[in-house]
């Protein structure tokens, strides 16, 4: 860990020029640079391994180091508010997920496999992370190197893993592997490998091919490890959560995480929000046109951490999972009442993404969602909550809505943003403003906000179980 960390606060060419002889400089730096070229990722991973850790790239199903092992990822500078933040480019892929099939080695299949004796574990239980400040146009070797840590998950996170690792391993072991989508699980995913997207693999329980996956931490969980990490060494600690009436339970209990949370919110199905709200004691201002969805909100929040005012998103699960939830209102005919947004993208940052899995639109769809389902009552009556529940976007509905995100980039590029993809355009997604007319009214100089709406008809479908992932 001494030698790793020389490298922070440099680029990887000024750590070789520091840390290695004179008479061993020209050899190490040859054989850095080797992994620098093509359009392959992993380039910096492998351009470190050789150029700070001296051995050649590989396959190998031990830990790099032996003892751990080594995983370098990407940052980026993201707006937030009127500042930046530091998050994780992509998700960090961790190993390969053989499926058993005649074109794989079956005694190194899954389905040979318990969570404890994976592959997946060996390697998650162990790691030194470099986090690098990515840079576009900049040269692999002189990307610089922001922090250089030893993570191992916590009993919480580690069990958030199994409970994806068993999923998957169930889809696989059901004959189901071609239906395996990234957003099927909370931290640990399987993202999709291979030189080409037509790229398929056998399975050992189906005659149907699945597209090559690996296992990988997502995106958000990344980002997650990285703050942690970075507050570690600036000696600053979480607040301790100790409602004992919100998560604690759920650390304390044997329920997968999600049954857990739609167990405890669907006891309030059939009342209003007004009713739920009377019960709980919640308490707020309650006059604008989103009055309901506030009103969910702090239902959430009690709920799962005890405090109507202690965001539910700032509970360790929840953050690390990168959950989308979403307040729905079906109308009797079981149309959603409006379309579910996303943040508003940045025109400029839209315009530069060029790889549809390493898109900002792409790591919010494939997060798990949490829809809080209420069925309005008629006018001037206080809508029910239906239901709680979890969703996630099948591999179909990603592939239906890469067009309209590369429809979107080009348009972005091009600065007409008027002709981004309308909702009859796309299944799953489209493009509109995300401002109240107050913000612009009818002056033309004032560029409009928008972002991505998940369709009305699309979720039509997920609420009735035509859909539902």
């Amino acid at each position: 860990m001494r030698h790793a960390r020389k490298l922070e606060g440099r680029t990887l060419r000024d750590a070789i020029n520091a840390l290695v002889p004179p008479k061993e400089l020209g050899l190490v730096m040859e054989e850095a640079a080797k992994y620098c070229t093509g359009k392959a990722k992993g380039k910096f991973g492998n351009a470190i391994e050789a150029g700070h850790f001296y051995y050649k790239p590989n396959s190998d199903k031990e830990p790099d180091l032996g003892w751990a092992e080594l995983k370098c990822t990407g940052l980026k500078r993201v707006k937030s508010g009127r500042s930046t933040k530091l998050t994780a480019k992509e998700r960090l892929v961790i190993c390969m997920i053989n499926f058993g099939g005649g074109d794989q080695d079956e005694e190194k299949s899954i389905l040979k496999e318990t969570f404890e004796t994976s592959h997946a574990k060996k390697k998650l239980q162990s790691l030194v992370m470099v986090f690098y400040e990515y840079a576009k146009d900049t040269a692999v070797l002189d990307l610089k190197v922001l922090l250089v840590d030893h993570w191992t998950p916590n009993a919480s996170e580690l069990r958030m893993i199994r409970e994806d690792w068993e999923v998957i391993r169930s889809y696989v072991n059901d004959g189901k592997a071609h239906l395996i989508s990234e957003g099927l699980t909370n931290l640990l995913g399987a993202c999709t490998k291979g030189a080409k997207g037509s790229d398929r693999v056998k399975q050992a329980k189906s005659p149907e091919e699945a597209k090559p996956r690996a296992f990988a931490l997502k995106q958000a969980f990344v980002t997650q490890i990285y703050e942690r990490l970075i507050n570690q060494r600036a000696g600053k600690t979480p607040e301790p959560e100790v409602h004992l009436d919100g998560m604690d339970l759920y650390r304390k209990a044997k329920e997968k995480f999600e049954d857990f949370v739609t167990k405890r919110l669907n006891r309030y199905a059939g009342k209003t929000t007004v009713q739920i709200c009377e019960e709980l004691d919640i308490t707020g201002k309650f006059e604008s046109k989103d009055k309901h969805a506030r009103r969910m909100r702090k239902f959430l929040n009690k709920i799962l951490s005890g405090s109507q005012d202690q965001e539910s998103d700032n509970l360790a699960e929840f953050k690390n999972t990168g959950l989308q939830i979403k307040t729905v209102r079906l109308k009797a005919n079981d149309m959603p009442a409006e379309a579910v947004s996303f943040p508003r993208f940045i025109y400029e940052e839209l315009a530069e993404e060029d790889n549809w899995e390493d898109s900002e639109l792409y790591g919010m769809l494939t997060s798990r969602f949490l829809f809080i389902v209420l069925r309005e009552m008629g006018k001037g009556r206080d809508p029910v909550f239906e239901r709680a529940v979890f969703h996630s976007l099948t591999e179909a509905d990603l592939e239906d809505a890469e067009p309209a995100w590369m429809l979107a980039v080009e348009k972005a590029r091009e600065c007409v943003y008027e002709e981004m993809p309308g909702q009859k355009a796309n299944r799953v997604i489209h493009v509109r403003p995300h401002d109240s007319k107050a913000r612009y009214g009818k002056d033309p100089s004032i560029e409009k906000h928008r972002c991505f709406w998940l369709n009305q008809r699309y979720l039509k479908d997920v609420l009735a179980g035509k859909a539902l992932g």
